[in-house]
């Protein structure tokens, strides 16, 4: 199919998951409150309870919408793309959905997560590397390259750090969404601007980059909803997903790395993978006049929100916005990245 069909493809999958969303949200908002799975927003003095297990919906819109091309584009490998991106995806969201009500341990989740990037790593063995390209372009250094055996032994990792890295990062209303937005629409852009345009990522950018417009709108300040574990290790997943079969893994990895640098930060700072509920001392304090500020206990977690609070205490829709606005800049770096990369030092 040629560039008109990509883009008219594009222009249904944003829609349709704006207006599907729009649609499933709402409704289950009031449905998770009415069945009591609610969480206490912490970064506010009278700590409502909003509902929880909302990226539920982010779950279904994004599976549901993967169907189309499915059905309708006349590719089989993008076909196939979309059949293992609803397998994966499906696999982690559920294990969200397990977390978010038995609570499963730190060590334990990581490695389901793992687990189901198997189906991923099969369907590339069936279709001879036609599912992701294991020998992708490296910037300053080309195809020349080559990392064939590390690539699949980094896919499971990929796509365990992604998962995990975006569950870091919903710490305040919008934290995680709004960033999100930036970072999909990101991947889109790349992908239609690349000179053999990437289908698949072009497809699984418009699809989640509709999903997350609207769940920000209800997860921004005032929330609304949580997305819970079973949202944000959906979305990491989609992420993942997103940049390796995309072949945009060098342009995930700058334009999400305030979730990386956070991530890192927290593990480092706590030795190791532990559990959010059981960390003791908080990162942050909630002040008397509304304010979050860092905590100044040596034992609390060293994250991202600390360190943009370095200068003093914030409103919550402030540390947010400076999560947008970092993550902006690092969508400026990818995008510049992406442009030497393919059309300066090895143009196609």
């Amino acid at each position: 199919m040629d560039d008109l069909w990509i883009y008219l493809f594009i222009i249904i999958l944003i829609t349709g998951s704006l207006i599907l969303m729009r649609i499933l949200l709402p409704p289950l908002i009031e449905k998770l409150k009415r069945k009591g799975k609610i969480g206490i927003d912490v970064h506010k003095l009278n700590k409502p309870e909003v509902a929880e297990m909302g990226g539920i919906s982010v779950l279904i819109v994004i599976c549901v919408m993967a169907i189309i091309p499915i059905i309708f584009y006349d590719d089989f490998i993008v076909k196939m793309q979309m059949l293992v991106f609803i397998i994966v995806v499906g696999l982690v969201g559920f294990i969200g959905i397990i977390d978010d009500i038995y609570e499963l341990g730190a060590k334990i989740k990581p490695l389901l997560v793992a687990g189901a990037s198997f189906p991923l790593l099969i369907a590339n063995l069936i279709w001879f590397n036609q599912i992701f390209n294991s020998d992708p372009i490296f910037p300053l250094i080309g195809s020349s390259f080559r990392i064939t055996i590390l690539y699949w032994l980094l896919v499971p990792i990929a796509l365990t750090m992604a998962a995990n890295a975006v569950n870091m990062m919903d710490v305040v209303n919008g934290s995680m969404s709004g960033p999100c937005i930036i970072i999909f629409g990101t991947l889109l852009l790349c992908s239609l601007i690349r000179p053999q345009t990437s289908v698949s990522g072009a497809f699984l950018s418009a699809i989640m980059l509709g999903a997350m417009i609207i769940f920000y709108k209800y997860n921004k300040f005032p929330a609304k909803v949580f997305s819970g574990d079973t949202g944000t290790l959906t979305v990491g997943a989609a992420l993942a997903l997103t940049g390796i079969m995309g072949g945009l893994e060098i342009v995930t990895v700058v334009v999400a790395m305030p979730f990386i640098i956070n991530a890192f930060q927290l593990l480092a700072s706590v030795r190791g993978l532990v559990e959010a509920r059981k960390i003791k001392e908080r990162p942050s304090i909630v002040q008397s006049d509304g304010k979050i500020a860092a905590s100044t206990n040596i034992k609390a977690p060293m994250t991202l929100m600390r360190i943009v609070m370095a200068k003093g205490p914030l409103k919550e829709p402030e540390i947010a916005r400076q999560f947008l606005i970092l993550t902006l800049f690092c969508a400026a770096l990818a995008f510049v990245t992406h442009i030497l990369t393919y059309y300066v030092y090895f143009p196609l």
